[in-house]
């Protein structure tokens, strides 16, 4: 009996583990996707400037 509760215990965890690791790969690439966002913004934001700035000249 103490066998198989500790192979439910190490079981239970393991699937913990694989769970956690999962969550925090999917906010990771959550995370990565929202900063290539805002990159891109910033880039066609200075594109858009220096658009601008070839106009008047």
């Amino acid at each position: 009996m103490d066998t198989l509760f500790a192979i439910l215990i190490g079981i239970a965890l393991f699937v913990a583990f694989v769970l956690f690791t999962a969550y925090f790969m999917k906010s990771t690439l959550y995370m990565n996707k929202q900063s290539s966002r805002v990159e891109e913004n910033k880039e066609s934001e200075n594109n858009d400037d220096s658009l601008k700035n070839d106009n008047r000249n």
